[in-house]
């Protein structure tokens, strides 16, 4: 008897049972969903990641204090004449540090130290606790920073050591500021007069809540605030491709420990390192939730087992009539493990669209970008296929091994 021949039987006879063909075929559909949910929802997260990696640079990596190095060797460790450090031992970055990164990296297109402070700032007679972040000019095409008004920093202003300030301000002070009638207004800095030249739009906003105002200032005007001009906390550089970010991290990591007596002093970091750690977790509770779903599967699997040894029971008349017309074992047997496949194939198609459906409803609450996996909508069916066999073949198995003349005479 053809493959055929024996799906038409099948599907002739799933419907004289619904509501058991229903139960049966209830745990794959939870399963498959699930599966076709959590791995759509991870992939959504995923590109997510990306896109926001993308958004705020792919191509930038900074430079910073190697704290755990340092914190290990501190002992035994001698520090090199003419190395600068801070208050707590940790070795700072410098200007020699900045131009021979900038002489021997030619992947380095763009870089601009970074010096980081919180201060008080009192503009029209109001207090706000801001970020100052001491700078170069450079800063601006690194961040990818956005004027609302007036300008950014310039050489000039760290030559001539101009007291000025450019605000980076939140959504809420955006629509206040951008008249720019407030520009070249004054404000006070920890007690120091500084000019406001400009405002900036604040990229980060959507990634990272802060309450917190930011200031740019020249980096040569730290003197003024108590703070040395040539210690920075990071070295902020921009790949000349995002191809090459690798290579250029390689390169800097190598100037640095030749000017630095083969130590560790300092490493380089990227956002893709940043979130690769969210990443991993991600994908290792999707792994997680996945096998739970593929368990629930497995469980229907079993469901599909009692309903088609049930199924056997029932049709045991049917069985030995067919078999005294001339139906072979292999024939009785591949019409029941054609119905297990079937029931777990109509379960998984339900699950499938039933997974999607989920996926789109959490990727709205969540206000992600919703992503179909169609690797997982393959691996949910391929999955409910296998289970369909392995449920199958044990009640198929059962049932051809049935004698024609008892198969007759039971009742």
């Amino acid at each position: 008897m053809s493959w055929f021949l024996n799906v038409r039987i099948a599907l002739q006879s799933l419907p004289l049972n619904r509501f058991r063909s229903f139960l049966a075929m209830l745990g794959v559909v939870i399963g498959v969903a699930a599966i076709v949910a959590v791995v759509s929802i991870g992939e959504a997260n995923r590109r997510r990641i990306e896109k926001e990696i993308e958004r705020i640079g792919a191509d930038i990596f900074w430079l910073q204090p190697n704290f755990e190095w340092t914190i290990a060797n501190s002992a035994a460790r001698q520090r090199p004449a003419g190395m600068t450090a801070t208050p707590d031992g940790i070795e700072a970055l410098g200007w020699p540090d900045l131009r021979a990164i900038a002489t021997f990296c030619p992947e380095i297109r763009v870089i601009a130290p970074v010096k980081q402070l919180s201060a008080f700032a009192v503009l029209r007679g109001r207090t706000y606790q801001v970020q100052c972040i001491a700078t170069t000019p450079a800063y601006l095409q690194i961040k990818k920073l956005s004027l609302v008004a007036g300008r950014f920093l310039h050489d000039v202003d760290d030559d001539t050591k101009n007291r000025v300030c450019v605000l980076e301000c939140s959504a809420g002070l955006k629509n206040f500021l951008a008249s720019g009638a407030i520009l070249n207004e004054r404000l006070w800095i920890n007690d120091i007069p500084f000019t406001l030249i400009g405002i900036t739009e604040n990229k980060t906003e959507s990634a990272v809540a802060s309450s917190e105002e930011t200031l740019y200032l020249p980096i040569s005007v730290l003197p003024v605030l108590g703070l040395k001009d040539d210690e920075f906390d990071l070295i902020y550089c921009q790949a000349s491709d995002r191809t090459q970010l690798d290579m250029a991290i390689r390169h800097v990591s190598n100037v640095m420990r030749s000017r630095h007596e083969g130590k560790n002093l300092f490493v380089a970091e990227n956002w893709r390192n940043l979130f690769r750690s969210a990443e991993n977790l991600t994908r290792t509770a999707t792994l997680v939730t996945a096998g739970i779903a593929a368990i629930a599967l497995v469980v229907g699997g079993i469901g599909i087992m009692n309903i088609m040894l049930v199924a056997v029971t029932e049709r045991t008349k049917e069985i030995g009539l067919r078999r005294t017309v001339g139906a072979r074992r292999r024939d009785i047997a591949a019409q029941f493990l054609a119905e297990a496949i079937i029931l777990c194939l109509i379960g998984g198609q339900i699950g499938m669209v039933g997974g999607i459906v989920v996926a789109q409803v959490v990727a709205r609450s969540l206000q992600i970008e919703t992503v179909f996996s169609f690797t997982s909508a393959m691996v949910g069916i391929l999955f409910s296929i296998g289970v369909g066999i392995l449920s199958g073949f044990f009640p198929a198995f059962k049932a051809s091994r049935l004698a024609p003349i008892e198969a007759l005479r039971y009742e």
